[in-house]
């Protein structure tokens, strides 16, 4: 493996581990003050935003059906 290629393994680690903690820490914030009803709620919409951040960014094509 050459260098390029385990420095951006090290960083998409190191991303996904920031944005866990961020993830975790803002539920933590939420289920605190407004309980953990509006928590799970939210589960369906976070795949919507998902896909279509997904289109965007990464020009994905979305298929329905």
């Amino acid at each position: 493996m050459s260098l390029c290629s385990n420095y951006l393994r090290y960083l998409d680690f190191g991303l996904v581990t920031i944005t866990s903690g961020v993830q975790y820490y803002i539920q933590g914030m939420v289920i605190k003050s407004m309980g953990p009803v509006i928590v799970t709620a939210f589960n369906p919409v976070r795949m919507i935003i998902v896909t279509a951040l997904a289109c965007i960014i990464l020009s994905e094509q979305l298929f329905l059906g």
